[in-house]
C-alpha cells in the first residue's frame, strides 16, 4: 500500500482492520500456522570433551547426562554447543518441537511438522538450563491436530504492528494510530 502511494489514513485504516481482526480471532486459522522440516541435527549438542547427545535426551535420563553436567567430564550443560560450535537457541519452531516431544505429542521420527503460537498449554524443560518453561508454541504433524489449541491472537495482532513499524518510522508516522482508533463525534453519542 505504501508503495502504491496510499495516504496515511488509508494505510492506517487498512492495518487497523487487520490488527483488530487478528486480535478478535477473525483470521483464517491456517494462515497462522507455520510448517518446518524436522532436522534432528539441529538438536544434537556436544560437550567440550566431544561427547554428543540429543537435546531431547538431556532430561530423559538415558545415562549420558546426569543432572546439569556432562557425565563424562563434568562440564556444565550451559557450555554445550551445537555441532557447528554455536550456542544452542530454542525459539519459535524449535520451542514448539521441544514442548511437543517432551509432552508426548510428537516423536523424533517425524519428517516435517506444523506449529502455532498458542495460549499457554503446559510446560517443558529447557535442555540446557534445566528450567521449566511455559509452553506457548505447539507442534503437531497436521493442521487439524492444531485445531484443539487456542491461538495467541494478541501475538498475531502484534505482528501486524511489527511489520508496519519500519514504514511508519521511515515516514515519521505514529504507529499507535493502528491500535488506537479515534472516534468521531457521532460515535461518542
Amino acid at each position: 500500500m505504501w508503495v502504491e502511494q496510499k495516504s496515511f489514513d488509508e494505510i492506517t485504516t487498512h492495518l487497523r482492520k487487520k490488527y483488530e481482526n487478528a486480535l478478535n480471532g477473525n483470521v483464517d486459522f491456517e494462515s497462522l500456522i507455520k510448517r518446518r522440516r524436522f532436522n534432528i541435527d539441529k538438536f544434537m549438542l556436544k560437550c567440550k570433551c566431544k561427547k554428543q547427545v540429543s537435546a531431547f535426551r538431556l532430561n530423559n535420563g538415558d545415562g549420558l547426562i546426569q543432572g546439569l553436567y556432562c557425565s563424562k567430564c563434568g562440564e556444565p550443560r550451559t557450555s554445550f554447543t551445537t555441532k557447528e560450535g554455536k550456542k544452542p537457541t530454542y525459539s519459535e519452531g524449535n520451542a514448539a518441537i521441544m514442548f511437543s516431544i517432551q509432552n508426548g505429542l510428537l516423536g523424533e521420527d517425524i519428517d516435517s511438522y506444523v506449529f502455532l503460537k498458542v495460549e499457554p498449554v503446559g510446560f517443558y524443560t529447557h535442555p540446557i538450563t534445566g528450567k521449566k518453561i511455559e509452553g506457548t508454541y505447539v507442534a503437531r504433524r497436521t493442521y487439524d491436530e492444531l485445531r484443539e489449541y487456542t491461538p495467541d491472537y494478541a501475538h498475531y495482532a502484534e505482528q501486524v504492528l511489527k511489520k508496519a513499524k519500519p514504514v511508519y518510522e521511515a515516514m515519521g508516522w505514529d504507529l499507535l494510530q493502528i491500535k488506537n482508533r479515534k472516534q468521531t463525534l457521532e460515535e461518542w453519542f
